[in-house]
């Protein structure tokens, strides 16, 4: 099981990644504040529905996402 920090930083990286694909235009801003809400509610989701959630909002972005980078 992931630490708190671990999550944290996760949750940071990938709001990092999602305010560059908002600045490309790749992310609608309305999708940016969902993913925002979701990842503050994340403890409310299964893996694989916050996956799927984040999949569908960032449009299939979060499986270019360096998860091993991590």
């Amino acid at each position: 099981m992931a630490s708190f920090e671990d999550s944290e930083r996760v949750k940071l990286r990938f709001i990092e990644t999602c305010e560059r694909l908002l600045t490309s235009g790749q992310l609608q801003e309305d999708d940016f504040e969902q993913i925002l809400e979701i990842l503050e509610a994340i403890d409310d989701y299964t893996e694989e529905e916050l996956y799927q959630k984040l999949r569908r909002l960032t449009h299939g972005a979060i499986d270019r996402f360096p998860w091993d980078a991590l």
